[in-house]
């Protein structure tokens, strides 16, 4: 069991009692793939994830060098939710791309809910005026 507190909302969340349901053969669980969306809203996770390109396999030290602090932690996260994969196929000691659920993530969910959300402000802002 699972709970969310904000100074206006505490929610008791379990799989149980949520409004999302996911086919029963479905690879990974609610769980997982909440867990794979509050990775992503990390903005170095995504940046991080927008860089490991899925079909061409990017060293881990050129993303590194983006970054004035350590990433380690965010390779990490991306790797346990399988956004990421190390690629050993590679002549490259640390090289990565995207999984395909992770270039799903991105380019379905992540931007498609950016543009959502930024359209529904715009919405907002049109009624309003």
């Amino acid at each position: 069991m699972h709970f969310i507190y904000s100074p206006k909302v505490s929610i008791n969340m379990t799989e149980e009692s949520s409004n999302t349901s996911i086919p029963n053969d479905n690879i990974f669980s609610l769980k997982e793939y909440r867990e794979m969306y509050k990775v992503v809203s990390n903005p170095v996770s995504f940046y991080i994830l927008e860089q490991f390109n899925i079909n061409n396999p990017t060293p881990l030290d050129e993303v590194e060098n983006i970054f004035s602090s350590d990433i380690s932690s965010h390779v990490e996260k991306l790797r346990e939710t399988n956004l990421i994969h190390k690629n050993i196929d590679s002549e490259e000691n640390d090289c990565y791309t995207q999984t395909n659920i992770g270039r799903i993530i991105l380019s379905h969910g992540a931007y498609e809910g950016v543009k959502k959300v930024a359209s529904n402000e715009i919405d907002d802002v049109n009624t309003h005026t």
